[in-house]
């Protein structure tokens, strides 16, 4: 084949992930986990975790109910999402300092802003 002959090298899914990593890109579906095809990727990938986890000897498996592991096989996304939508909830409103705060108030420059953007 000619892509092996010039150098070329077959690569698995893991391998592929690396790639995208270290390029800072979005890898369909592990990094969409709130996609269907990202939620049942994560299922799959907790049940594999769950399986490896059952098949060592119980003298060698981390007892996470010591641990306090809550969600030791996956991320647990519902319950990280959970306890944020209550921190916010329960944090103080304040606004922005662009919109009424103490240097806008004496006319001087508002707050200065960060601009964020996806990487390349």
């Amino acid at each position: 084949h000619a892509l092996v002959a010039g150098g070329g090298r077959a690569i698995g899914q893991a391998e592929l992930r690396a790639i995208a990593l270290h390029q800072r890109a979005a890898l369909f579906p592990y990094d969409w986990p709130d996609t269907p095809a990202g939620r049942r990727w994560e299922e799959e990938e907790e049940e594999e975790r769950r399986l490896r986890h059952a098949r060592r000897p119980a003298s060698r498996r981390p007892n996470f109910a010591a641990l306090r592991a809550e969600h030791p096989f996956g991320p647990g996304w519902a319950s990280a999402l959970r306890a944020s939508a209550l921190a916010s909830d329960a944090a103080p409103q304040q606004p922005p300092a662009h919109e009424g705060g103490a240097a806008a108030a004496e006319g001087g420059a508002a707050a200065e802003h960060i601009a964020v953007r996806d990487p390349p």
